[in-house]
């Protein structure tokens, strides 16, 4: 908590004038935006579906079945990207006129990942589907599932297959056997924008769906209205945040639209249903309400049970039957949670952790599959670096597994990574997959530690200084005080979307301590702090150790922070959201002292806690943040 972080002031990339207010421009400015309709967000801006790779080969498959009256079979994913991909598959083909649409969503620990070859077989032998399918549809995978698409040819009674799936592709080129595979991260792809979510690209399937079939007045044929895609906003929406992809311009198109409907209280009975379990308003949604409230719990139904029941919460139809779904899927997100919690206490304790390699690698005992990928990410805010979590896993072919989900930092791509550890022992690998900043491995056992020099050596080769010593770009590295208002955290808000790559607004300043509490068990902190003749509030989730309680924040310090609305009983105040305090530190190397009486120390029970910070809505994210 202690730990001292060099502070870096964003350089703008245009000096163009994109908004007249000036904290506004200089954010834009930073972010790239070099011109005002650079942030028209209308949905009419949205990237047409034409220049994707197969899009009309998977239209034209997809128009033939639905003609036949064909049973429909979608193959998700066990994440909310997953969730939201097959939703989207599901409703949006009955509302093109499909008669009969199953999904199915592989076992994390029996299939593995994607359309693989045991999945296959289950399906074949009608071990996890009722009945048999005459075209198949990936969501959100497939793209490197060659056997598992060699193993569809192979049915008892003739499937077709197309894929739709946003991971990247093999290096070579090559695609797996289908009728049809729509990728904007094919290399043959053209699509402008290769940050497109796994939701997203399925969206863009029905969007080219429902174009061809209103030019060849199928509609008409089938006796039915022209659909009305908005209504598959929310979910894709919530996609495409939980996904972490970059929040490039046609994303932020995307998110836009959804929010703007959710706020007026249009959206699917089972994202209103998560909303209200998550202590979320309708009217105050921003994108991180998708990433902390919602996401979070679709993802905790895939993590430690079954992800249909995150699919079938956001397929429900009434509300009724959504709000028993989000209960259940609130209560697995609390289990997680608590294994989560256990795990990472033994990951920072595993021998295997070690801050000083540039590449962290942890074997843990039992750990559980499903949540290895937040440890590593937990891991990974606190080292600075990249890290992979495994877990012992099912034997393959008698030898022993372990099963890794990896985290990294800007600078290292996780996938070109392990493709150069492959290129050195490819024996060590049974297979891997993923992004830049995340991916999925499975190993021999017995090359665990062969992996773990190699991973640590090839990090070595691309990560910077600057990310090992934790180096955090901010807005204003020196925040004037009258940007410090609650008029100023409208703005950023009504401003949005922020994400990944276009992120939220952060900025510094030095600031004068009034006062400090511990919440929740000291385990959050609660500060009243003065700049100038401004106080304000702040809260810093997650960040006191035994160090900070032995030796408290007192008198001045630097902060690093978002600024956000604290929304409680009806009142509205500025919040700031606090990533990282340190202590002031003058010559003689004793903190600077300020003429304030500081209250920290101070044990209070979260009661207490509750009624000062005056936060309710503070109070929710600290017990629903992911």
């Amino acid at each position: 908590m202690t730990q001292n972080r060099k502070v870096t002031e964003k350089t703008p990339s245009t000096n163009n004038q994109v908004r007249p207010d000036p904290m506004l421009n200089r954010i834009y400015q930073n972010r790239g935006v070099k011109l005002p309709e650079d942030l028209d967000y209308g949905l009419a801006k949205i990237l047409s579906p034409w220049t994707m790779k197969d899009i009309d080969k998977a239209v034209d498959k997809i128009i033939e079945h639905i003609h036949k009256g064909s049973n429909i079979l979608i193959v998700g994913d066990y994440d909310c990207d997953g969730a939201t991909s097959t939703t989207i598959a599901v409703d949006g083909l009955y509302m093109c006129g499909a008669k009969q649409v199953d999904f199915v969503v592989p076992d994390r620990a029996e299939h593995g990942y994607g359309l693989s070859e045991s999945l296959v077989d289950d399906i074949d032998n009608l071990k996890i589907v009722d009945r048999r399918a005459n075209l198949m549809i990936t969501v959100d995978n497939g793209i490197v599932n060659f056997d598992g698409a060699e193993r569809v040819a192979k049915m008892k009674e003739p499937c077709e297959l197309v894929i739709t799936d946003h991971h990247l592709a093999s290096e070579d080129g090559a695609i797996p056997l289908s009728a049809a595979c729509v990728n904007p991260n094919r290399i043959d792809c053209k699509f402008p924008s290769k940050n497109i979510a796994g939701c997203g690209v399925m969206f863009y399937v029905i969007m080219a769906l429902r174009s061809k079939m209103e030019q060849q007045g199928d509609f008409e044929k089938l006796g039915i209205v022209k659909p009305d895609l908005r209504l598959l906003l929310d979910v894709l929406t919530l996609g495409t945040i939980a996904d972490v992809v970059t929040l490039d311009y046609n994303n932020r198109v995307i998110v836009t639209a959804g929010l703007k409907r959710m706020n007026n209280g249009i959206m699917r009975p089972g994202m209103q249903a998560i909303l209200d379990v998550a202590g979320r308003k309708t009217g105050e949604l921003v994108a991180s309400d998708m990433g902390f409230a919602v996401g979070p719990r679709i993802n905790a139904a895939g993590r430690i049970s079954d992800m249909s029941v995150g699919i079938r919460c956001l397929l429900a139809k009434t509300y009724d039957e959504a709000i028993l779904i989000a209960r259940e899927l609130d209560f697995l997100n609390k289990q997680r949670k608590e294994i989560e919690q256990e795990m990472t206490a033994e990951a920072n304790v595993n021998p295997d952790y070690d801050p000083t390699k540039y590449g962290i690698t942890i074997l843990g005992n039992g750990w559980h599959e499903g949540v290895v990928g937040i440890v590593s990410s937990r891991i990974k805010e606190k080292a600075n670096r990249p890290v992979i979590c495994f877990t012992q896993s099912e034997p393959h072919k008698g030898r022993a597994v372990a099963k890794g989900s990896a985290r990294s930092v800007k600078g290292v791509h996780l996938k070109h990574l392990l493709k150069e550890i492959e290129a050195i022992r490819s024996d060590i690998f049974i297979k891997f997959g993923g992004h830049a900043m995340a991916a999925g491995l499975s190993i021999y056992e017995e090359f665990y530690e062969d992996f773990s020099i190699l991973f640590n050596e090839g990090v070595k080769r691309h990560i910077t200084q600057d990310i090992l010593d934790g180096l955090l770009e901010v807005d204003f590295k020196n925040m004037p005080e009258e940007f410090l208002s609650l008029q100023k955290a409208y703005a950023l808000e009504a401003n949005g979307p922020w994400g990944q790559n276009f992120e939220e607004p952060v900025f510094a300043g030095e600031f004068d301590i009034v006062s400090t509490k511990p919440l929740s068990e000291n385990k959050h902190l609660k500060v009243e702090l003065q700049k100038g003749r401004t106080r304000v509030e702040g809260i810093w989730f997650n960040c006191i150790d035994d160090s900070y309680l032995s030796n408290p924040f007192t008198g001045r310090v630097n902060v690093i922070f978002t600024m956000s609305i604290n929304r409680f009983m009806g009142k509205e105040t500025l919040q700031l959201m606090i990533r990282h305090m340190e202590q002031v530190v003058v010559e003689s190397g004793e903190a600077q002292p300020v003429n304030i009486k500081s209250l920290t120390g101070r044990k209070r029970n979260m009661e207490d806690s509750c009624l000062s910070i005056g936060a309710g809505d503070i109070i929710n994210k600290v017990l629903n943040n992911q």
